[in-house]
């Protein structure tokens, strides 16, 4: 398992880039060839809008994207599934609400969670994004996230979009917020992204935390 623990969302997204680089292997997927690393853990301690690994290297539309994907009901172009209609209109229950509901009761509760499956989910419309689950520690909300598969490339969306929510969970329940923790279970890189990802990290070594294993 690769881990990565860092301060800010744009050195823990060029650390994970530099694990799957390194610590990959080439597969397939669907005729694409891909490298794929084993099971991967993040922790994000903190984001700010003044990060300038983001700002330099990450791309404004496809976090924008991203955050619709979470927050809207309505599957947006390009994407197969909302994960926003699982959130807040999973069936007729808005399941945002209820992990919020269950926390303001119980703040030591172990089951603030939320499952975005389907039971008749079919390859090719099965969410990446499998589980969320909040707890409330030391007085303060962490938010951690099950992926079934994340392109590594693009994860940097993810992150800034699960802090929103965050501070969505952390605003209803009137609490500062605390770490965004990922498990990533198939991490990889398309084959057309390889040379964009090599380049951005020419002459980022001061920047990317060296992948710790178990």
């Amino acid at each position: 398992m690769i881990i990565i623990k860092a301060e800010t969302c744009g050195v823990a997204w060029l650390s994970y880039l530099d694990a799957v680089i390194k610590y990959g292997k080439k597969n397939m997927d669907d005729g694409v060839m891909i490298i794929e690393a084993d099971l991967a853990l993040l922790t994000i301690s903190s984001f700010s809008q003044d990060d300038e690994i983001i700002s330099t290297l990450g791309d404004k539309r496809l976090i924008k994207r991203y955050t619709k994907k979470l927050f809207k009901t309505d599957v947006i172009p390009e994407f197969t599934v909302s994960y926003g209609r699982r959130v807040f209109q999973h069936k007729g229950f808005n399941l945002f609400d209820q992990m919020v509901k269950t926390l303001k009761q119980k703040p030591e509760s172990k089951s603030a969670s939320i499952s975005l499956l389907y039971p008749e989910d079919q390859p090719g419309f099965k969410p990446c994004l499998c589980l969320l689950q909040t707890k409330v520690r030391n007085n303060r909300s962490h938010l951690t996230c099950c992926f079934r598969s994340q392109n590594a490339y693009r994860s940097y969306a993810n992150f800034i979009s699960l802090n929103q929510l965050h501070k969505k969970v952390c605003d209803d329940l009137q609490l500062p917020q605390g770490d965004l923790t990922l498990f990533v279970n198939c991490p990889h890189i398309y084959e057309d992204d390889f040379k964009r990802v090599k380049s951005m990290l020419l002459g980022k070594s001061n920047e990317i935390i060296p992948a710790a294993f178990i």
